[in-house]
């Protein structure tokens, strides 16, 4: 019996990786998917559903339409009320006492009691040809957390996917109050009674080297059951579906953007959260916006990249709505510190340059030595003083593909990935 895949996406991220896996189940029949969004517009994924409505007929269905009964949408809306008055009043009162913390988070988990019923609804009622799928990270939250749950009771299995790679070789990547060690406070464990056993998935698909980083890492605190992940693959950096996605894109869009015979710079802006220097990005954006033989660009994925950034001090041109694959393929060289799109520019034959002094981790750009290592500013403006043609030239191309085919493929044809990615998610 064929499988129906249930996947449930939520961010651009998401929807990204488990794209080629989509393509592949359909253009080769070996099942049916169904779309489900967690929220009504997904950012920046336009292009994505159009490629599903054109290619292959099927565009997603926002869940609480089909779960929800007016009953539960005004319920609904009353939750995300109160959950967004409950954000402001932390912001203006940061030090509550935690007895009014606890109060709060018991007033959520009687929201999400009763809103998880028609889930438990709607997930009853499948049978056992279906697949749940939804991405790293949302089996902790509502409404995934129900889903996943409620599909464990209906034995149905459940798959997460990866909706990036994290690049860095050091497990405390993030800030203050968000690192991992931060998790087993006191404080912590009691709000983690209070909010409820931890949901996971089945299995949790991924590229190699994550096992031992993201699973282990501050970005998922709550993560302790390395079991469960299998390395697979990345069906998302793979050189053929670059080929088809990049040729579907480049049909819409052609980036253009100052002077042809200058140099064009990309930087692939991260969020500070992630151990960035705010002074040496500032001060970066300063000098080389100050060149006059570059054409410099700041790309972050969704403005929510930049939420911390001051526009004052980060006066350069910037771009939101052009997909990173059409910068990647404009782009003479990329400066990055903490954003997967490396893989993208590795699979462009674009050099990548790794400003180490911009924030305090550690990438595997570096640890495989895939990319030019810049320890400060004037080093930085020594490699961008190059030509178009010498920095080419500086391109790792045997690095680079050893990179690409351990980390992506796990040395396997891109045929016998994604069987062993299908079979990872049917077995």
């Amino acid at each position: 019996m064929k499988k129906n895949y249930i996947i449930f996406i939520r961010t651009i991220g998401g929807l990204d990786h488990v794209l080629p896996f989509i393509d592949y189940v359909l253009s080769n029949n070996k099942g049916t998917v169904q779309l489900i969004s967690n929220v009504e517009e997904i950012p920046g994924a336009q292009d994505h559903l159009e490629f599903l409505r054109r290619i292959h007929k099927i565009k997603p269905v926002y869940l609480f339409d089909i779960v929800f009964s007016a009953f539960y949408k005004e319920i609904y809306r009353k939750y995300n009320m109160f959950v967004d008055t409950t954000q402001r009043f932390y912001i203006k009162i940061p030090y509550t006492t935690f007895f009014s913390t606890c109060i709060i988070i018991a007033m959520i988990r009687i929201y999400l009691f009763v809103l998880s019923k028609p889930i438990r609804g709607f997930i009853y009622g499948l049978d056992n040809s279906n697949v749940i799928i939804t991405d790293v990270g949302s089996e902790v939250n509502f409404p995934n957390k129900f889903v996943v749950k409620y599909a464990g009771k209906r034995f149905l299995s459940t798959i997460c996917f990866i909706h990036g790679i994290m690049v860095w070789t050091n497990l405390d990547n993030i800030k203050g109050k968000h690192r991992r060690s931060d998790y087993k406070s006191i404080k912590n464990k009691i709000r983690n009674i209070i909010q409820g056993k931890r949901c996971y998935s089945d299995k949790y698909l991924t590229c190699y080297y994550q096992k031992e980083t993201l699973f282990k890492s501050s970005s998922l605190r709550s993560f302790n059951e390395p079991e469960r992940v299998i390395e697979v693959g990345a069906p998302r950096f793979t050189y053929e579906w670059n080929d088809v996605i990049k040729n579907y894109l480049l049909e819409k869009y052609e980036f253009k953007y100052g002077d042809r015979t200058k140099l064009n710079v990309v930087i692939f802006v991260s969020n500070f959260i992630y151990n960035v220097i705010p002074e040496m990005f500032y001060k970066t954006i300063s000098e080389l916006g100050a060149l006059e033989h570059i054409n410099l660009v700041c790309q972050a994925r969704t403005k929510g990249e930049l939420e911390k950034v001051d526009d004052s001090l980060f006066k350069v041109y910037k771009v939101f709505d052009i997909p990173s694959i059409v910068m990647s393929d404009w782009a003479d060289v990329g400066i990055l510190y903490g954003s997967s799109i490396g893989f993208q520019l590795l699979l462009d034959k674009v050099p990548i340059i790794v400003p180490s002094y911009i924030h305090t981790n550690h990438t595997i750009y570096e640890k495989y030595d895939v990319c030019i290592k810049a320890k400060n500013i004037e080093e930085l403006k020594r490699i961008l003083s190059h030509d178009k043609e010498s920095i080419r030239s500086l391109f790792k191309h045997k690095e680079s593909d050893k990179f690409i085919n351990d980390i992506v493929y796990g040395n396997k044809t891109y045929q016998q990935l994604m069987e062993a990615y299908l079979s990872a998610v049917d077995g």
